[in-house]
């Protein structure tokens, strides 16, 4: 409940803010009383990470390249929804954006389905994979998103990985 009502209340603070939006898609404007504010990239990715379509949106209709816009671990956008478990928006990132690489590193050589694994994402861990993530993605470390579920605990989130492939003979 805590979740989603973060999620609305983050959603409509951004509709109620980019309902004011003047020209094009480029960098929304709200006003608040007299004086006018503009909506940086900066903050439409923070919108974005969790799970504003709206702000995703408005990111693709400003030309950013999703693959090269890292955080200062190297995360991407893809890797934020992964882990909250964003089905949707990922979907919608990766069917608006072909060009997202669904399985890109960040700094430690985790991808988006180690982060999914981690938090016991099944739906998720089974989406980006039905993408091309690779089930056997090794950390800079060895580490494997069969590793980050049996880390946390997911005991369905392993049994989604060895049903999609995970090679259960790794040790990290």
């Amino acid at each position: 409940m805590i979740v989603f009502m973060k999620n609305f209340l983050s959603s409509l603070f951004f509709l109620l803010y980019s309902s004011f939006a003047l020209g094009s898609a480029f960098l929304e404007n709200y006003v608040t009383g007299d004086s006018q504010k503009q909506i940086t990239e900066k903050e439409l990715f923070a919108f974005a990470k969790e799970g504003n379509i709206y702000a995703i949106q408005s990111l693709i209709d400003l030309k950013v390249d999703f693959n090269a816009k890292k955080n200062s671990k190297g995360s991407r956008l893809i890797h934020s929804l992964a882990s909250r478990g964003l089905r949707k928006e990922i979907k919608f990132l990766v069917e608006s954006e072909p060009e997202i690489f669904i399985d890109i590193k960040n700094n430690n050589g985790i991808r988006p389905i180690h982060l999914a694994a981690l938090e016991g994402h099944v739906e998720t861990i089974k989406l980006l994979v039905a993408y091309g993530a690779n089930v056997n993605a090794q950390a800079n470390n060895g580490y494997m998103p069969i590793h980050a579920a049996a880390k946390s605990g997911h005991v369905d989130a392993i049994h989604a990985l060895v049903v999609l492939g995970a090679d259960v003979s790794s040790q990290a």
